[in-house]
């Protein structure tokens, strides 16, 4: 069941609340993406989740977080039993200071509460049985708040979430805290990193192996080599994979045209551009623009005054 939590009309833009409980509703045939944070957790074992370059196996009482514009896939037997909680930034009061296309130059100290989606593909969250239990325990409470709907049910859900994200940042605040000071610790010349940065920041013209490979003072086989390793992707796939995250962000946040987006991406054929949308996301662009923007009208924006 998809339990949107009913926003008063009055709330900001980017506000943003819904808990779904039905597995048909998340496993989606193509990779998608979107322009909020999800935490998923399946109780049961089965199947597949890939985040990103990442590939898990689903284990009993598995727990991820998506950050926005990320894109992903669940595969897992229609008879598991699971939780899906997404909300937008300025649910938990985040603003402008939060740069949703590079969370991975966020400062944490400042917005602990969001280590789990930036820090994801590096640490698993489902290790500590008590936290499992935790988490339960509160997406039950957030569920049952969704059915009573009050007058303060909105500080209430709020107040859960940030209970609940709080509880994975205590039970792993030595392994955030450690991979943060290793982090710090590697030259800020580190590989991957700079070929990554250059990558994003020039997504919008061409690009191939040479070019970053010269631009990051490294080997082209090197480089081939490095991204194959630590991503799991050549480097073609993986500029692609950028282009279409970001073409995500800019579908669901401008009135750019189709063109227009394709060209700011770096694709300089428009149609090339939806074919490979196509292909990835399973629709073309306006169609993903139009089913995200219709779905995100329905759980939070076109509401009456009233809270219920």
């Amino acid at each position: 069941m998809l339990t949107p939590y009913p926003l008063q009309a009055k709330a900001a833009p980017g506000i943003h609340f819904e808990l779904c409980t039905e597995v048909e509703l998340l496993s989606e045939q193509a990779s998608h993406a979107h322009d909020f944070f999800e935490m998923i957790f399946i109780s049961g074992r089965g199947g597949t989740f890939q985040l990103g370059s990442e590939t898990y196996a689903i284990q009993s009482n598995s727990l991820f977080f998506v950050a926005p514009y990320t894109l992903h896939n669940l595969r897992v037997p229609a008879q598991s039993q699971m939780y899906a909680l997404r909300f937008g930034p300025r649910f938990l009061g985040i603003t402008a200071e939060c740069n949703l296309h590079d969370l991975n130059n966020l400062d944490l100290r400042r917005v602990p509460l969001l280590a789990p989606f930036v820090l994801q593909q590096h640490l698993r969250f489902d290790r500590e049985p008590e936290l499992v239990r935790q988490v339960v325990l509160l997406l039950q409470a957030l569920h049952r708040e969704t059915q009573y709907c009050s007058p303060c049910s909105e500080d209430i859900l709020r107040s859960l979430v940030i209970l609940l994200l709080g509880s994975v940042f205590r039970s792993y605040e030595r392994a955030i805290l450690t991979h943060l000071g290793s982090s710090r610790q590697r030259p800020r010349n580190d590989a991957l990193s700079r070929t990554l940065r250059f990558i994003h920041e020039r997504l919008h013209q061409k690009l191939t192996l040479e070019d970053v490979a010269r631009h990051v003072y490294l080997s082209p086989t090197y480089l081939a080599r490095l991204l194959k390793r630590e991503t799991g992707k050549t480097f073609v796939d993986l500029v692609t994979e950028k282009r279409l995250e970001h073409s995500i962000a800019l579908l669901l946040q401008t009135s750019l045209t189709i063109r227009e987006i394709a060209r700011q991406v770096g694709f300089e054929d428009a149609a090339y551009f939806a074919r490979r949308f196509r292909q990835e996301l399973g629709s073309s662009p306006s169609v993903y623009r139009n089913r995200q923007g219709m779905s995100r009208h329905f759980a939070a924006s076109d509401i009456t005054a009233d809270i219920c």
